[in-house]
């Protein structure tokens, strides 16, 4: 079994809370992980077949199948993931999301923070990290999978218009996958940078202590004290010179524009 649709990406971009939605649909099923990223590795692409197909095997009768991968606009791999997925799936719907580029770089550099996967503050990564920008080139992506996808076979969404249009988006989404509209469906926005909390000097010491999963370990008296003290929230510290922001924002004008440009020609012909 094989899905017939896929939330292809773009990282950072709502495609985590979108797979979330669509999941409590009753025609739709979402794998488990939401991200296989199977048509994403270059060396177990073949060998792996039959795993990714078992991945959709729990889906039984239910008629739309998903998943969502935002491997599969890596801009370093972009060259050819649209043909895989083409030569296995020809016929998938494919939802390609996309938020204001700026935006969507100082969402992805939070969240390697969080990871600690940079050393650099914001105005350093902007000058080394290279993937935070070209993960904002969304037409220079998209325009890979056009030459092996139908312009009807992708429907771009932006983050914004799910935020402050949900109704309007879901009812749009559903009808490019082929789901039943009338089913009302709720917003769950997942994996927001302001969600997220860190671990205090408390809490490292108390994990090197017992472990990890402290609260299932921490009887509850315990815990009323310690309220407070064993996360805090994320101080992200960056703040925009407004020189700089115009020079990162003359970066994405071009494929801005050509995406606009793109979404306006197809919506109204």
């Amino acid at each position: 079994m094989l899905p017939n649709f896929m939330i292809i990406g773009i990282a950072k971009c709502g495609t985590t809370t979108l797979c979330n939605i669509l999941d409590n649909h009753p025609q739709i099923f979402i794998t488990n992980p939401k991200e296989p990223n199977y048509f994403n590795k270059s060396i177990q692409f073949d060998s792996t077949r039959d795993q990714y197909e078992a991945l959709f095997e729990n889906a039984g009768s239910i008629p739309f199948r998903g998943e969502g991968s935002v491997g599969y606009t890596n801009p370093n791999r972009i060259h050819f993931i649209p043909k895989r997925i083409h030569e296995v799936v020809p016929n998938c719907k494919l939802i390609f999301m996309v938020r204001h580029p700026i935006k969507r770089m100082e969402s992805e550099w939070k969240m390697h923070l969080r990871q600690q996967k940079t050393k650099y503050d914001f105005t350093d990564a902007l000058q080394f990290d290279m993937m935070l920008y070209n993960h904002g080139m969304y037409w220079n992506i998209l325009s890979h999978y056009l030459k092996y996808f139908e312009k009807e076979q992708i429907l771009v969404v932006f983050m914004e218009d799910l935020v402050d249009c949900f109704d309007d988006e879901i009812v749009r989404i559903l009808t490019h996958i082929g789901a039943d509209t009338k089913h009302k469906l709720n917003n769950r926005q997942s994996n927001s940078a302001d969600s997220y909390r860190k671990d205090t000097g408390v809490s490292t010491i108390l994990k090197g202590m017992i472990g990890k999963n402290l609260k299932s370990k921490i009887p509850d008296s315990i815990k009323d004290v310690l309220k407070g003290h064993l996360t805090s929230e994320w101080e992200y510290n960056f703040k925009w010179d407004s020189v700089l922001y115009t020079e990162v924002a003359q970066f994405f004008i071009e494929d801005s524009q050509a995406l606009l440009e793109y979404i306006t020609k197809f919506i109204a012909p």
